[in-house]
């Protein structure tokens, strides 16, 4: 579950109890902003976040680490907005992202860069 300014909140059924994630600054591979507003799961068990203001973030839970997809003016395969609200796969295992302000971004997992579509009127 994604949270507002408190990270993320993974909950364990056998367990019965919950991780709470958030950023830890100092660590480049924790969760890159604690307002998660896009929540995924993909077919491979990663969990794809979506965060109002650090992009999007990986976090495999095997390892435990987060990787960070950020906006960057100067990489044109990078997101192109880092207020992400939802993410979403389709059949062929595309990860589509909609952003706020950006317009709609896919991702290409074997060469880790996006493609945007934006409004054109």
């Amino acid at each position: 579950m994604g949270t507002v300014g408190k990270g993320i909140n993974l909950f364990d059924p056998h367990t019965q109890q919950f991780a709470h994630l958030r950023t830890e600054p100092g660590n480049p591979n924790s969760l890159s902003y604690d307002f998660v507003m896009g929540v995924y799961e993909d077919a491979e068990g990663i969990l794809w976040l979506g965060t109002v203001g650090g992009g999007v973030n990986a976090y495999d839970r095997k390892t435990g680490i987060f990787t960070h997809y950020k906006a960057d003016q100067d990489a044109p395969g990078s997101i192109n907005a880092n207020r992400v609200w939802t993410i979403t796969e389709d059949q062929a295992g595309t990860l589509w992202m909609g952003t706020y302000g950006g317009g709609l971004n896919k991702f290409d997992r074997e060469t880790q860069t996006f493609t945007h579509y934006t409004h054109d009127p």
